[in-house]
């Protein structure tokens, strides 16, 4: 009976194990991801699974070009897939983005 009841401590351990090690991963390094909607088309279509990784937005790594995923602002539970366009204080024709808080920018007339 201690045999058996040994085993099974092991075998519970080395779930717990992995799982958090899984779990960890999935917080802190990378993360798979599914897109819907045509917005992103033709470089990611609608239900591609990427893998996002979650070190560059902590390491303030993201630059002009790069695909960044996002809550949306009207759906929280969704998850959306855009390009950044712009980086705090760059100038454009269209607009100036004034801080990396802001959610929209300051169209010039």
């Amino acid at each position: 009976m201690n045999k058996l009841a040994g085993g099974l401590f092991e075998s519970v351990a080395y779930v717990i194990k992995y799982g958090c090690l899984v779990h960890c991963t999935f917080e802190h390094v990378a993360d798979f991801v599914m897109c819907s909607g045509p917005s992103m088309e033709p470089t990611i279509h609608s239900d591609d699974i990427l893998l996002a990784e979650h070190i560059s937005p902590v390491a303030g790594k993201i630059s002009r070009g790069d695909i960044i995923i996002a809550k949306c602002p009207t759906n929280p539970r969704q998850q959306i897939c855009k390009r950044v366009v712009g980086m705090p204080g760059d100038r454009d024709w269209d607009c100036f983005i004034t801080d990396s808080a802001s959610r929209s920018c300051l169209v010039r007339r």
